[in-house]
């Protein structure tokens, strides 16, 4: 079997599988492939250059001529471009499959997002962008704390800024990253230091300067963002701040809160190996693999839902 026929069989598997014995079968597989699980790109290389040198010694002999020139680079492209996709493509298949046994590793599991229109209602969050908006991932979860449990969903959010000029259009690409967090313990909320629309009537201000400089509160009246930010509390989300750049924090009138930041991908890890090792890349994935910047965002949140309840009691 082919590396590119093996790589294909993988990527079905991975398609379908939905716990650690799916994946391990895979795993298997590819142990069983019995040689190194990469692609032999020094020919395409090699035609690359040699396509290259053709070229210049064409222009060097005959001289200049735009459609010898056209020709030429589109082949000497094709070689070029082949090595790199299906490079692409291994590797890719290599961080989904670690991905996703890191998932199963802590209990949860990737599901199929609320669409944009009722994440849209619940949150001025994900009212951005004026052209492609898309949650890349959504992966649900469960975390048993002493006080309460954390029933929680990960997400990826991209979208794309359109914005006209002189000729055409211009595209700019934004990540949001978050975690979306059932029954909090108050609701119809938003905490922002990035700008986002507010659902809410009441603007807020804190007795914290630093806290007033960084945010905007609104809420649906005075009393509910009074109990929510006291000292203890404000004190947790400024040092949040600090780790996670431009957070938000928003809870709907169903009390379904959402933290949301820049640049920080909650679920990326670097592979320990790659599969031209296929033993080597299963044995990385029997450990306990941790997402390290999720577990600050839960533990966080539980702190928050721990500080506010006890404003109720």
């Amino acid at each position: 079997m082919s590396v590119t026929k093996l790589v294909k069989q993988m990527r079905n598997m991975l398609a379908q599988a939905k716990t650690h014995d799916d994946l391990q079968a895979i795993m298997q597989l590819a142990i069983s492939y019995g040689r190194p699980i990469c692609y032999n790109n020094v020919p395409l290389y090699l035609t690359f250059i040699a396509i290259a040198i053709a070229t210049g010694l064409t222009w060097w002999r005959y001289g200049y001529h735009i459609i010898w020139l056209i020709a030429f680079s589109v082949l000497a492209l094709i070689p070029l471009i082949v090595a790199i996709f299906r490079s692409s493509r291994l590797q890719d298949l290599e961080q989904e499959l670690f991905l996703r046994d890191a998932i199963y590793d802590n209990g949860m599991q990737p599901v199929d997002p609320p669409s944009m229109a009722e994440l849209d209602r619940r949150y001025g969050e994900f009212v951005r962008g004026n052209y492609t908006r898309e949650i890349e991932y959504y992966v649900q979860g469960y975390s048993e704390k002493e006080e309460h449990n954390l029933s929680y969903s990960v997400y990826k959010f991209h979208y794309v800024v359109r914005t006209k000029q002189k000729k055409g259009y211009s595209y700019s690409h934004y990540y949001r990253y978050g975690v979306i967090l059932d029954n909090f313990t108050t609701d119809s909320l938003l905490i922002m230091s990035s700008s986002v629309p507010a659902f809410y009537p009441t603007k807020w201000t804190t007795e914290s300067i630093d806290f007033n400089k960084r945010f905007k509160v609104y809420a649906k009246d005075e009393l509910s963002a009074a109990k929510f930010l006291k000292p203890a509390v404000i004190l947790k989300i400024e040092e949040f701040a600090k780790r996670f750049p431009k957070a938000n924090i928003e809870i709907d009138a169903d009390a379904r809160l959402c933290v949301s930041f820049d640049t920080i991908d909650l679920l990326d890890l670097k592979l320990p190996h790659r599969l031209a090792d296929a033993k080597a890349f299963s044995d990385s994935t029997k450990g306990h693999t941790i997402f390290s910047s999720l577990q600050e965002v839960l533990d966080f949140l539980y702190l928050l839902m721990v500080q506010t309840d006890s404003n109720f009691k």
